[in-house]
């Protein structure tokens, strides 16, 4: 195993991760981020979030490396973006039947909750996210009991997979795709050095990232607000929450 004075790339995850739920980040982030990449690591993105967001982001903080996205679907490397994903019509007959399923009110009376909102993140092209509001933190205990009928109904698209993200919302990825999909890619590829490669995260959709990279040689860490789930397969967990948290980790790769 590595120290983190010996990695080369940082993966990290952006919500919960980089920036908090309220969308705000340590001012310490970016200098951390500069002073790494300055002693030659390259600091990319893992996440869940589409291509205009990541570039957002990377623009803030002037990011080096590798681009994970929607959940493992695509990956940018040397600013060119591949898909991993097959380029199909089913990720689109998902969100119009997930969107015909709410609209008729016919998910959520399945679900037990008839005055359940959605609202579709309609910025992604490889998978489909769906939060659900109005209900503050009980959403989460009910996006729970939804899932179990959306992936019914994806089941009669086929190929594909609805997770709950323990956070509000769930989201539906084609099967055997994922972040840790990605980052085995990247590695086949030559893109990173597994085992000089971190990846730090916080939510469900992180743990197949953590166990990939782990299985691979490298390190995973989960910032200290993350769920249990993630923190379990970890090879530390950060005494800091979400970008203090990054922080600290790229304080001690720039050693």
């Amino acid at each position: 195993m590595p120290s983190l004075s010996q990695i080369q790339t940082a993966l990290c995850d952006i919500d919960g991760t980089l920036i908090d739920t309220e969308g705000n980040h340590d001012p310490s982030l970016a200098p951390a981020i500069q002073e790494a990449e300055e002693r030659g690591a390259r600091i990319g993105l893992c996440t869940n979030r589409e291509i205009d967001f990541c570039n957002k982001i990377c623009d803030l903080f002037e990011l080096n490396g590798p681009i994970i996205y929607e959940d493992g679907a695509s990956v940018v490397v040397g600013g060119e973006a591949v898909p991993l994903v097959p380029d199909d019509e089913r990720m689109s007959c998902a969100n119009d039947l997930l969107a015909r399923a709410v609209q008729s009110r016919v998910l959520p009376t399945l679900a037990g909750h008839p005055d359940m909102t959605f609202e579709f993140n309609t910025k992604k092209q490889y998978s489909v996210s769906v939060h659900c509001f109005n209900y503050g933190e009980r959403a989460y205990e009910f996006v729970q009991d939804v899932v179990p009928f959306a992936q019914k109904l994806m089941d009669e698209i086929g190929g594909l997979h609805v997770y709950d993200t323990g956070r509000g919302n769930f989201i539906v990825r084609y099967e055997d795709s994922g972040k840790g999909e990605a980052i085995k890619w990247l590695a086949e590829e030559g893109h990173i050095d597994p085992e000089r490669t971190a990846v730090i995260g916080d939510g469900v959709n992180d743990v197949d990232a953590f166990v990939a990279i782990k299985e691979l040689g490298g390190l995973a860490y989960a910032v200290r607000n993350a769920v249990p789930e993630l923190k379990k397969v970890a090879t530390a967990t950060i005494p800091h929450d979400a970008s203090l948290g990054v922080v600290n980790v790229l304080e001690r790769i720039a050693q």
